[in-house]
């Protein structure tokens, strides 16, 4: 009984150990590209609802908002995300509220430095 105990013990403070992963990703990430000197804004709205990753973008200097995000992974502190709508792959290490990675999109490949957003809290 014991030894059973301890196996589920230890399987719960895994999961959890999981789940406290996806919440350092979970939230809204922005940041911009260079495209012929001219930057774009770029934003990921990731969710974590308890089992998986999720997410959708926005370029809103393209007026394109809600694109789906098809697949979402963090391990080991690397974001990696992709949109086959945009033919676009995401892939970047998080330090504390930033993830520095590169957006791949077609052939060409942009620098792209995410910030996570801070909400702002209601007086």
């Amino acid at each position: 009984m014991r030894l059973l105990s301890i196996v589920f013990l230890t399987l719960i403070s895994f999961a959890a150990m999981g789940q406290s992963q996806y919440l350092k990703v979970a939230g809204d990430w922005e940041g911009s590209i260079s495209v012929q000197e001219t930057d774009i804004k770029v934003v990921f709205h990731i969710k974590y609802d308890g089992e998986a990753l999720s997410a959708t973008m926005d370029s809103p200097d393209q007026n394109a908002f809600g694109i789906k995000v098809d697949e979402v992974s963090f391990k080991e502190g690397i974001l990696k995300m992709k949109s086959n709508q945009v033919q676009g792959d995401y892939e970047g290490t998080l330090n504390n509220n930033t993830v520095d990675g590169k957006w791949k999109l077609g052939q060409q490949t942009f620098d792209l430095k995410l910030s996570k957003k801070v909400k702002k809290r209601s007086s």
